[in-house]
């Protein structure tokens, strides 16, 4: 980290699977279950956002409202994701400048693959809660990953 300037790493297929399970594990606190079903449609391949369908970000807008919700709720497991990100231990992350998150939710938010990344955890989840309509999440938190 120079400058105080932080890099993550490209997102990857564990990302993915890290930030369902973060989206299950913050419905279940905030005791919300409609968070699950922003990011599937009842056929459980849809678009989130399908009104931004057309300019092609409408997860990843929506994938960066539910990491924002997560920072604010799931600190811990958000500190553990950012430092891997970052290639560090989440010591080295605490010690890292005031502007690490916001460099950190730029970075994801700017990222090429961003909006194949938000899509495929919608879809990632949708297999793993086994429910097309969200009204099933026992399994969300499950150590089983598919991809």
């Amino acid at each position: 980290m120079e400058n105080n300037v932080i890099k993550i790493r490209t997102l990857k297929r564990k990302d993915r699977v890290t930030v369902t399970r973060m989206i299950a594990r913050l419905a279940e606190k905030l005791g919300d279950t409609s968070l699950l079903n922003l990011i599937q449609r009842k056929d459980g391949v849809g678009t989130a956002g399908d009104q931004e369908k057309d300019t092609g970000d409408g997860y990843a807008k929506l994938g960066m409202q539910i990491i924002k919700l997560a920072v604010d709720n799931l600190e811990s497991d958000i500190a553990e994701w950012f430092a891997d990100l970052c290639d560090c231990t989440k010591e080295q992350l605490d010690d890292m400048p005031l502007t690490a998150e916001i460099q950190i939710l730029e970075q994801i938010k700017n990222a090429p693959e961003a909006n194949d990344f938000f899509s495929g955890a919608s879809r990632l989840f949708s297999s793993i809660n086994g429910s097309p309509n969200g009204s099933q999440t026992g399994n969300a938190g499950s150590d089983s990953e598919t991809a």
